[in-house]
């Protein structure tokens, strides 16, 4: 029963394997659309229209805002190699994933 279920959310499965809840950051919209659609091929799963994605990305309690563009926040993209291949797939130009604001400075090798 659970994987029926599962399987009858590929928006929440698209979250779960890509995306992390993490407050103050975002995602554009156009961009996660984009994403969800190269997940969907990777996975073999229906691709959903941009509305229907929309409609359930709100449902999950993600928040659709406008600044100069619409993003999807709190969300941020996973930092792992399946993801990245992903984010790959959908093509090129879309906002890298941001890295930690404080990586410590490598210590000299002498």
């Amino acid at each position: 029963k659970t994987e029926l279920m599962a399987d009858a959310d590929p928006v929440g499965q698209f979250l779960d394997a890509c995306c992390e809840v993490t407050a103050g950051e975002r995602i554009g919209v156009v961009e996660a659309h984009k994403v969800f659609l190269a997940w969907c091929d990777e996975t073999s799963s229906a691709p959903w229209s941009a509305r229907a994605f929309a409609s359930i990305m709100v449902e999950k309690g993600l928040h659709k805002v406008k600044s100069s563009t619409y993003w999807w926040e709190p969300l941020r993209w996973r930092d792992d190699d399946f993801t990245r291949s992903v984010r790959d797939r959908a093509g090129s130009g879309l906002e890298p994933v941001r890295q930690p604001e404080h990586d410590p400075e490598p210590e000299p090798p002498f």
